[in-house]
């Protein structure tokens, strides 16, 4: 993305862009508690922000790790004990829409649930340092993982920290729950719960940021 500070403290529509996910599930009946973890030079900025949006459930600011899991896992412990499931996201994914009620659902069913997205483009394997396609993959086994992902807060803990002992470095919770031995559920990801990563993105995500603005409005 560019710019002088980290993309999700960017504001979009008026507001910095990881507050536009922190209020979706702010407002979610089945939510107990929202814990916000950053980068510490950012933190005392992204406080405020929140506060002032008046998030309701917010439990905890917390600074992040050296990589994913440790972030995480900073995250989680934050929880109130009482807090059975968790959910994780990423704040640069603004809008994740109604399927999250039916990820909370199976994942109280089946114990860990994810968004994600059928793969819709033909995928081709190419080896690293090379244009050369050496396989075709069939698409139609193929997801694009999203977030949020949830899944037992205790389970969870256990396989980021089994992860952080093997040495193991994860892009998502999913892989380390699957590493860790647990089954893990998908349910249909709606387009619109893009993850802002280009300057394309933003553009996209500034129309739907104005759509929901328009649509608040005439409620």
């Amino acid at each position: 993305m560019g710019g002088d500070i980290p993309k999700q403290l960017q504001r979009l529509g008026g507001l910095p862009l990881f507050l536009w996910s922190s209020r979706f599930f702010d407002s979610l009946q089945d939510v107990c508690s929202v814990v916000i973890v950053g980068p510490e030079a950012h933190l005392p900025f992204m406080e405020k922000e929140a506060k002032e949006t008046g998030l309701k459930k917010l439990t905890a600011m917390v600074v992040g790790g050296e990589n994913r899991q440790d972030s995480v896992l900073a995250g989680l412990s934050a929880l109130p004990e009482t807090c059975d499931f968790a959910g994780v996201h990423d704040g640069a994914r603004p809008f994740p829409g109604p399927a999250v009620h039916e990820a909370i659902e199976i994942a109280r069913q089946h114990g860990a649930a994810i968004l994600a997205s059928p793969v819709t483009d033909t995928v081709k394997r190419v080896a690293k340092g090379s244009n050369v396609i050496s396989a075709t993959e069939d698409r139609e086994t193929l997801w694009a993982a999203q977030t949020p992902q949830f899944a037992r807060r205790g389970v969870l803990m256990d396989a980021l920290r089994h992860c952080v002992q093997k040495g193991i470095l994860i892009t998502d919770e999913a892989s380390a729950l699957a590493e860790f031995g647990v089954d893990v559920r998908v349910v249909h990801s709606p387009r619109t719960n893009l993850k802002v990563t280009t300057p394309e993105d933003w553009a996209v995500a500034e129309t739907l940021a104005a759509a929901y603005i328009e649509e608040t409005d005439n409620r």
